[in-house]
């Protein structure tokens, strides 16, 4: 189970790099990358896999011969024995790291929801105004915190557009681009968005990538926010837009959970709004093209039938390969990770088979040209194997 885990995470480390890669193209379709994020992150979620014959993992595939997978199974026989085993080691490893990972992102939540309740609700009528012709499902509060540096939208089901305290004194004329961004936000769920960013990247805390998507997610959502409002304001307006952004360069607070008018990649984000145009048809359908063929070449695993033969003769094991486990010379291995509709396979093709016998319990002996016995037995799930 965790080497599968390890292995899915290493596949979706696939489809970030290229992700990453697909962001320095300036002509990207609009919401290509705000697609492509979303393959990743369901991605990661996904404990199992997903074969496809388009995969690009089919490029590195390729069948073990027999001794280097008979050696290769020796050693997983030997780790099941052996409590100090690799992966018994990255197990534990993996659920303190997770463990502390997912601690201190409930201590932020709750952090975070300690301010929203204790920050002053804004009676001023012009942004209430504004909230409510927004025309949000959801009750929205606009509130003000001394701790609060940059505008920034915390919350699910009850969004909270938290403010800096001066900030409606010193920026009224950029208060209407800034309420816009942030209910553009809480729109768009990029509360839950990054929650579940947040999530994912304590469960893949291993995986360097995966903190790589965060932060690079994080400021495409950004750029996502600027193109819906973009969308709703003429040529003036932009240039106004782009201002409010600049007069709010400042150092902004570590944003984990909630989502900030912040002004990282900024260079990117008023070059965007500056040569900004609405989408048209064609950028929808190479926005459709673009996501379809990158998840699936890089968020698909290697179809099974490529591995049949893998498994299949993973199910063989060589007497004198294992001779340090033996208790006697007729040695019996279960395999747990293959499925147990498996049967014992025949393979007197790929090994030197004098005589063969079928015993008892359904399994098969072979008995090879250099006197070693190899016994074939079907494989059982691995809770039956660890309630034996």
């Amino acid at each position: 189970m965790l080497i599968q885990f390890a292995q899915n995470s290493g596949v979706a480390a696939g489809l970030i790099a290229v992700i990453l890669l697909l962001r320095r193209v300036r002509r990207l379709p609009s919401g290509c990358l705000d697609a492509l994020w979303i393959a990743a992150l369901v991605r990661l979620f996904i404990p199992f896999n997903l074969p496809s014959p388009f995969s690009i993992y089919r490029l590195l595939a390729h069948t073990p011969q027999p001794d280097t997978l008979s050696t290769s199974l020796t050693q997983s026989t030997v780790f099941a024995v052996n409590p100090l085993s690799p992966t018994s080691i990255f197990g534990v490893v993996w659920a303190i790291g997770a463990a502390f990972a997912l601690t201190h992102l409930a201590l932020s939540y709750l952090r975070l929801l300690h301010i929203c309740r204790n920050a002053q609700p804004i009676c001023d009528p012009s942004i209430l105004q504004a909230v409510q012709n927004a025309g949000l499902r959801r009750p929205v509060s606009v509130r003000t915190h001394p701790s609060i540096t940059v505008p920034c939208t915390f919350g699910i089901m009850r969004p909270v557009i938290l403010l800096p305290v001066d900030l409606e004194a010193q920026e009224d004329a950029s208060m209407p681009y800034l309420l816009a961004h942030e209910l553009a936000h809480i729109r768009r769920l990029d509360c839950l968005r990054k929650l579940l960013f947040q999530v994912v990247r304590c469960v893949h805390w291993f995986n360097p990538l995966v903190w790589l998507m965060c932060r690079a997610a994080g400021r495409d959502q950004e750029r996502a926010c600027d193109t819906t409002v973009l969308d709703t304001l003429s040529g003036d307006q932009r240039a106004a837009y782009a201002g409010a952004l600049l007069n709010l360069v400042r150092a902004p607070r570590t944003a984990p959970l909630y989502s900030t008018f912040g002004t990282s990649d900024l260079e990117e984000r008023i070059y965007s709004i500056m040569t900004f145009k609405k989408r048209s048809m064609i950028s929808v359908l190479m926005t459709a093209a673009v996501v379809m063929t990158t998840t699936s070449a890089f968020a698909t695993n290697v179809p099974e039938q490529n591995q049949a033969a893998v498994c299949q003769t993973a199910t063989v094991v060589a007497n004198s390969e294992i001779s340090k486990i033996a208790d006697d010379d007729r040695i019996t291995v279960t395999i747990t990770s293959i499925d147990a509709s498996t049967d014992p396979i025949d393979v007197e093709n790929s090994l030197d088979v004098v005589s063969r016998e079928t015993l008892p319990d359904g399994s098969i002996r072979l008995t090879l040209k250099d006197g070693s016995e190899v016994i074939a037995i079907k494989a059982v799930p691995s809770t039956e194997a660890a309630a034996e």
